[in-house]
């Protein structure tokens, strides 16, 4: 009888014993995306613009009548929806420059294609300034011609100035 209380009693003795599981892993936290990661994925959901990546730069694009009719100064209706999260992306990352082109392609010649171009130029530097831009943020360039109407590039971080030692000569 002695032999048959024991598997019992070891039975009764663990139903109130809980089996520790081991801790779960631990992982690292994941590293923080740098700011040109954060940047492409907040310029991928733009509206209406198309963005690349060309020989590692990144470039902003609205395509043809995106936001100007052929031969207009002012956008489209629903100009201010598309350019307003573009000027939220520019002021959210101060340290990055951009180079624009603003082009202009009509029938009426090369010299009213650049004066047209130059007027869009104004009118889209004058908007993203209003809206808490930078001036020296954008680099601007107005031509004449067929292409895509407006384009932002990002520029390459610029190395820093190497540092002194501190000891003077």
């Amino acid at each position: 009888m002695q032999r048959s209380l024991t598997p019992l009693f070891l039975l009764l003795f663990c139903v109130g014993c809980q089996i520790a599981a081991p801790p779960p892993a631990v992982l690292p936290p994941a590293p923080e995306p740098s700011w040109s990661e954060k940047l492409l994925q907040q310029a991928s959901v733009l509206p209406i613009a198309r963005v690349t990546i060309t020989a590692g730069r990144l470039t902003i694009a609205y395509p043809q009548e995106s936001l100007f009719a052929t031969g207009a100064v002012l956008p489209l209706a629903g100009g201010a929806e598309a350019l307003d999260p573009l000027a939220a992306l520019l002021r959210n990352y101060p340290q990055a420059i951009w180079d624009a082109r603003v082009l202009a392609a009509t029938n009426h010649g090369a010299d009213y294609d650049l004066a047209l171009a130059q007027k869009r130029q104004e009118l889209l530097q004058s908007y993203l300034r209003n809206a808490g831009v930078a001036a020296a943020q954008v680099i601007w360039l107005a031509e004449s011609g067929d292409g895509i109407p407006v384009e932002l590039i990002l520029r390459p971080p610029q190395p820093l100035p190497e540092s002194s030692s501190g000891v003077k000569e």
